[in-house]
């Protein structure tokens, strides 16, 4: 008799620890990992979920997993009160009190607060490496028709934010405003800036002008923001309506930029063709994520081409060198852009004419040198094809 006692004692006492350890698996979360190198199950601590790279991150991952097991009590980055997400009928609680980093999970135009089938929660997931994101071009505009009409040709399912000053870099007046003339229908957002900022006293008041036209694009891409035609995890890219990103390099920026980063391309220079290119290769800041210009730019565009301290510099890595052509328009369009350009009145305080004849200025041109007479730089273009494309900035105009 006590040994069938001692048998059943020692199988009830498998079955509770069978029981504790199933309770300790239980405390595991199963998700699926819906990404393009794998496509298995994975098993992943509550603790190393709540370390993905942003909240949508963590909520689109909950929210593949099967089962879902998330609790927040023991985690203080998620102790508080929580809200329910119910996306494909599955209930997420996050929580956001206490911790600014989630609050951007509340905002209203992310996709995951939608009802989305299973089948496209992998295709909404925001991440540089599995989604393909928005770019924004941001730029201000003096009439570089031609550079622009390539850039919309290259890339027509982007997105533009433009301005246009009334008033030159120099503070000359502008004979019109050229984009409602040149594009009416192109930009998605088109802001004009009315004010006079030049200023002949300091060296920030004599770029006054040109700063504050770049900055006030920021306002453009927090419109389309405030309209959910973009989100966080979509790009800007902020240049010069004369620099074109190569496409390489926006490649780049859709499969790799982060929150947080400020990418910076390499630039091949250029005179009034393609034809003569500078020796020297320049790198400019160009990019940042829309989270990245709302949280920490506080949609200043500006800040993307001046901030040089308290943000990670990303470069960005691709053969393909991206283009800044100075003074690639017609004879009209460079005689207007010296006349409101500071160099243009450089220039001119130092005795050099700055109305040229179309002969003249056809001259410079055909041979790649500045107005004083210097070479920009390496001639890599027969006479025809310069000639060609010349013929195709003067019908341009």
């Amino acid at each position: 008799m006590r040994t069938v006692v001692q048998v059943w004692l020692g199988i009830w006492l498998l079955l509770v620890l069978h029981m504790i350890m199933l309770g300790y698996m239980g405390r595991k979360v199963f998700v699926r990992q819906s990404t393009v190198e794998d496509l298995s199950f994975q098993t992943i601590s509550e603790t190393k979920l709540i370390q993905a790279a942003n909240v949508s991150d963590r909520v689109k991952i909950a929210l593949q997993s099967t089962p879902v097991r998330r609790s927040t009590a023991r985690h203080p980055i998620l102790q508080a009160e929580t809200k329910q997400f119910q996306i494909a009928n599955v209930s997420v609680r996050q929580s956001t009190a206490g911790h600014p980093s989630l609050l951007p999970a509340l905002d209203m135009q992310f996709e995951y607060m939608r009802p989305h089938s299973p089948s496209t929660l992998a295709q909404t997931r925001t991440n540089a490496s599995t989604s393909k994101r928005k770019i924004v071009f941001c730029f201000p505009y003096n009439g570089e028709k031609m550079i622009v009409r390539q850039r919309i040709t290259l890339h027509p399912e982007a997105l533009f934010v433009v301005s246009e000053s009334l008033y030159g870099h120099n503070g000359g007046v502008k004979k019109q405003l050229y984009w409602p003339l040149h594009f009416p229908e192109q930009a998605s957002e088109y802001i004009q800036h009315n004010q006079n900022r030049y200023d002949a006293s300091s060296a920030d008041g004599v770029w006054a002008q040109e700063t504050s036209t770049r900055r006030i694009l920021g306002r453009g891409v927090r419109n389309l923001y405030g309209r959910a035609e973009i989100g966080d995890n979509d790009i800007v890219v902020v240049t010069d309506a004369d620099e074109i990103v190569s496409t390489a390099a926006l490649a780049w920026l859709q499969t790799h930029l982060r929150d947080g980063e400020l990418a910076v391309a390499d630039f091949q220079w250029f005179l009034y063709t393609h034809c003569y290119q500078h020796p020297k290769i320049t790198s400019i800041k160009v990019a940042v994520t829309v989270k990245t210009l709302r949280l920490q730019f506080n949609w200043d565009a500006h800040k993307v081409r001046s901030t040089n301290t308290g943000i990670q510099k990303v470069h960005i890595d691709v053969t393909e060198l991206s283009s800044h052509c100075s003074w690639c328009m017609g004879n009209s369009g460079i005689r207007e852009k010296m006349r409101l350009n500071i160099e243009g009145s450089s220039w001119q305080s130092r005795g050099h004419s700055y109305v040229f004849t179309d002969a003249e200025l056809n001259r410079l041109r055909l041979s790649g040198t500045w107005f004083d007479g210097n070479l920009h730089g390496r001639r890599q273009c027969t006479t025809e094809q310069i000639i060609a494309e010349m013929a195709t900035h003067d019908n341009a105009a």
